[in-house]
C-alpha cells in the first residue's frame, strides 16, 4: 500500500530508487591542485515506480502531487520526504471504466537532511 501525505492509494508499487545528494558550503581547488570542500548536508532523492491503476486513483494522486510543496511518502513503515519534481507514465489499456495507467514513475528531490554520523 502506498501512502502520500497520509492519503492511501490502492496501487502496487514496483520499485523505489534512492540516491544520495550532497550540498556544499564551499568547494575550492588550491594552487597545489588539491580540492577542499565542506559538506553542509546529505539528502536522499528518490524515484517511485508504481503499477497499474485506474483514472480515479491517478487523478487523486496527481492532485496531491501538484497541490503541495512537500510530500511525505510512506511505504511499509519507511518515510521519505521531498519535493515532487517529475513524472512519466504510459496508458496500458482502455475499457468501460476508462483508461488504465501503468509504469508511472514519480521523481522527488529530498528536502530533509540525513542525520550527521560521527
Amino acid at each position: 500500500m502506498l501512502s502520500i501525505n497520509g492519503e492511501r492509494y490502492d496501487v502496487g508499487w514496483a520499485e523505489i530508487k534512492r540516491s544520495l545528494r550532497q550540498t556544499e558550503k564551499y568547494r575550492v581547488t588550491t594552487e597545489d591542485g588539491v580540492t577542499h570542500r565542506e559538506v553542509l548536508a546529505v539528502y536522499v532523492d528518490f524515484a517511485l515506480s508504481v503499477g497499474r491503476f485506474g483514472r480515479v486513483e491517478y487523478d487523486r494522486l496527481r492532485q496531491v502531487l501538484l497541490g503541495t510543496a512537500e510530500v511525505t511518502l510512506d511505504i511499509d513503515g519507511e518515510s521519505l520526504v521531498g519535493i515532487f519534481q517529475n513524472a512519466s507514465d504510459e496508458v496500458l489499456t482502455e475499457d468501460s471504466d476508462g483508461l488504465w495507467w501503468d509504469n508511472l514513475t514519480l521523481e522527488f528531490v529530498g528536502t530533509r537532511p540525513l542525520p550527521e554520523v560521527d
